[in-house]
Formats: C-alpha cells, sequence, structure tokens
C-alpha cells in the first residue's frame, strides 16, 4: 500500500511510487508465480499519526472479500504490504482485522505499542533503518510488545549499501538461524541507506529506506539458487507449498490462475 505522499484520486499514483505492484503483475513475475495483484488507491490515508482509523480498512476488506468471491481466490493466501504510511496501514488492517492476513511484510512504519497485541504471533517481515528518526524506535516498540506477547523474533542489522551476494548472505544467514520464527526483524545499519553526496538531514533516513529495501528484494527476487523474496513468507508462514507469498497489498493466489494483468483489465 502507498505511502501518505500519494494519497489521492489519481489510480495511476500507488503504481508509480515504488513500482511493487508493478513488479509483482509483471509478466516474468506472473509466469513463475501466477497471482492476484492488489494496488488500492486510497483518497484519504487510512491511519495518521495519532493511530487513528478512517473508513478506509472496512472499505478495503469489503473489496477483498468481493474479490475473493469473483476471482475464486484463496482466502488463506492474503498477504498485506506497504510503506511508511502504507505499513501504518497494514498494521491498522492486522490489528483490526487478525486473522486475515497469512503474512505481512511491514517497511518504515510505526504504531502506537499498546494496540498492537492483537498481531502477535503473526508472521512478519520488518525493514527499517536505523537512521529513521520515528520509525526505527516505533518499530522496535512494536517489536518488544510482540515478543513480551509471545512472538519469537529473529533480529539481523544488514548494510544498506551491500551488493547482490551481500543482500542474500544475509538473508539466508538470517532465515537459517531461525527459520520457525514468527517476525523477522531488519534494520539497515546507521549510515548506509542514504547515498553517498545526499542530504542527511530531515527525513532522509526515512525516504532513502526504499532505495536499499528494493535493493534487498530485488535481490530476493534474483538471488542464487533460485532464491525469491517469497521465502521471507513461504519459510515463516511454515507453508513451502506457497508458490505465492508477496503482494503490494494483498496477493491472492487463485485457483484458477490467470495473469494480474488481466485479472485487472
Amino acid at each position: 500500500m502507498h505511502d501518505a505522499g500519494v494519497t489521492g484520486t489519481n489510480p495511476l499514483r500507488t503504481l508509480q511510487q515504488g513500482l511493487g505492484a508493478i513488479s509483482f503483475a509483471s509478466p516474468l513475475d506472473q509466469a513463475k508465480q501466477p497471482a492476484f495483484v492488489l494496488a488500492p488507491q486510497y483518497p484519504v490515508a487510512i491511519a495518521n499519526d495519532a493511530w487513528q482509523i478512517s473508513d478506509y480498512p472496512d472499505i478495503t476488506i469489503r473489496l477483498i472479500r468481493d474479490l475473493m468471491t469473483r476471482y475464486s481466490l484463496d482466502g488463506g493466501r492474503l498477504y498485506t504490504t506497504g510503506q511508511s504510511g502504507g505499513c501504518m496501514a497494514s498494521i491498522a488492517l492486522n490489528i483490526k482485522y487478525p486473522d486475515l492476513f497469512a503474512a505481512s511484510l511491514l517497511v518504515a512504519g510505526q504504531w502506537d505499542p499498546a494496540q498492537v497485541a492483537p498481531m502477535a504471533k503473526k508472521k512478519l517481515w520488518i525493514i527499517v533503518s536505523q537512521d529513521d528518526p520515528k520509525a526505527y524506535p516505533g518499530m522496535n516498540a512494536i517489536t518488544e510488545v510482540l515478543e513480551k506477547s509471545g512472538s519469537k523474533v529473529a533480529r539481523a542489522v544488514w548494510d544498506g549499501r551491500s551488493d547482490a551476494a551481500g543482500f542474500q548472505t544475509a538473508f539466508e544467514s538470517m532465515l537459517e538461524d531461525g527459520a520457525d520464527n514468527d517476525v523477522f526483524y531488519v534494520a539497515f545499519r546507521k549510515g548506509t541507506v542514504i547515498p553517498e553526496g545526499e542530504d542527511s538531514g530531515g527525513g532522509a533516513g526515512h525516504v532513502w529506506t526504499w532505495r536499499a529495501q528494493l535493493a534487498s528484494a530485488t535481490q530476493q527476487v534474483k538471488g542464487a539458487r533460485g532464491s525469491t523474496a517469497l521465502q521471507i513468507h513461504t519459510r515463516f508462514c511454515r507453508a513451502r507449498n506457497y508458490s505465492r507469498a508477496r503482494t503490494c497489498m494483498a496477493t491472492y493466489r487463485s485457483t484458477r490462475p490467470k495473469s494480474a494483468l488481466d485479472a485487472c483489465g
């Protein structure tokens, strides 16, 4: 799900920001992992920094349920991801509908830790930068509450400037250390997400997380030995028969697989 910066009525904005949904629905990706990709565009934010939510979580769930009926989608394999405001939207949906998603990829968000108990023991992959002055302490606080509430947590610090081999090694090491964990928490090391020569002030540590996160996700998609970002979800969902486990909002594996591009018209 898109962040607050592209909130509005132009439905192309969510496709242009980060290109997450576009990559998931690409012919190459669909040939390997047929899936339904939903990338909603919100005219108002689902949630704000005061942890208040709009009517759109309920609207989103109604949309998902309608699509599940129309396209014979597997309700046991729904996934959500988002960055910044999109991460907060994913958290809000997980809190209000704790049994909906099989797993979530949460990038650089935050929430009131006192409200996240319903997410305990859920399958989460968290990515944030130590240079992010709000999301890093925010995700730390959330993870601590989840751990105290029973979640098994694996933590790692990655170099945001790693090359493909470096990301692959870090990825495999984290899974090998505890594939049965509920939460995989990756923090990009301080000073490694902001490119050299770029201003490091303001929210640079927040917005440049996208670059490092995209680089690491790209490696997980195209890495050695056929490793894919799906392993993030397939392994920690303990469901290795899942052939699809990621999306820009929610990815659905249909019982009658078709191109997500065709399904979306």
